[in-house]
């Protein structure tokens, strides 16, 4: 089940939250599904599934969960050891890249990560596509 189907935007400058909507320039589509609510029967060890893909004005230099993935994870109380973030960049269209997320260190409420892509695996392309139909078109 889509629990989340929006965009996310990073303001023109990170520190200045009050800038008007027309200077944001980094955008994500942000789709998140629930694989725990669509298949209550099946027990899954990543039943959420974070699917990103870019859409603002401008490429952002870094990926959706470098700038604001934290947020995202806060915003829905996603535990990121059983998410699945799935992101497709714009220098690379024909392409979609899982996360590995890794913690670096646990110091406060606020983890931080060390990312590592690889491209998405027809397996995943397959539990996904129930919920982007079009996915499939980007492998």
């Amino acid at each position: 089940m889509i629990v989340y189907d929006g965009t996310y935007r990073l303001p023109y400058q990170a520190d200045q939250q009050h800038e008007p909507r027309s200077r944001w320039t980094c955008a994500w589509q942000v789709r998140i599904i629930n694989l725990e609510l669509s298949q209550p029967n099946v027990r899954h060890m990543r039943p959420m599934i974070v699917v990103v893909n870019q859409i603002g004005r401008q490429p952002c230099l870094a990926s959706c969960v470098e700038s604001i993935g934290k947020k995202i994870s806060r915003d829905f109380r996603l535990d990121i050891a059983r998410v699945i973030w799935v992101e497709n960049f714009p220098d690379n269209l024909k392409q979609w890249y899982v996360a590995a997320l890794t913690p670096k260190s646990g110091f406060g409420p606020d983890a931080n990560y060390h990312i590592q892509w690889r491209p998405i695996r027809p397996e995943e392309i397959n539990v996904i596509k129930p919920f982007i139909p079009d996915i499939d078109h980007f492998s």
